[in-house]
């Protein structure tokens, strides 16, 4: 099947783990994620267990957390230096987000696939949202 893309705009909180945690509930109540099975799972951590390595491809997948650098099933922030090289700012705003394919060839570069990241996206020179994006799934 391979891994699918996947990124979803919240609205900004301080708590980058909780924003992240009710996110995942979130998509799990919408059911907008891939299922191996017929069986509905009344939690994410059924769902979890019963795709086993196909993952979700989605948000749930980054059952790790947040954590300070790349690392597998968690979601991470871009160093200032990546912010500089995909925005050409540390505070890039929503309206220069543009989710194409040169922008993701750009992001993936720094992220494989299993590895979340967060982007903190500023209006009027304060956070405004977090856009939580990545690949997961098999």
């Amino acid at each position: 099947m391979g891994a699918s893309g996947w990124n979803y705009f919240v609205p900004y909180k301080p708590d980058i783990n909780q924003a992240l945690q009710e996110l995942r509930q979130q998509v799990f109540e919408s059911g907008d994620y891939f299922l191996l099975g017929e069986d509905q799972p009344s939690t994410i951590d059924e769902l979890l267990d019963s795709n086993e390595d196909a993952g979700t491809h989605s948000i749930i997948d980054m059952y790790e957390g947040v954590a300070s650098e790349p690392k597998w099933f968690a979601v991470a922030p871009f160093t200032n230096d990546q912010l500089n090289s995909l925005f050409g700012t540390p505070k890039p705003t929503r309206d220069q987000v543009k989710l194409d394919d040169v922008f993701l060839d750009k992001v993936y570069q720094y992220r494989d696939v299993g590895e979340g990241a967060y982007i903190i996206l500023y209006k009027d020179d304060q956070p405004d949202e977090i856009l939580f994006l990545g690949a997961s799934g098999d």
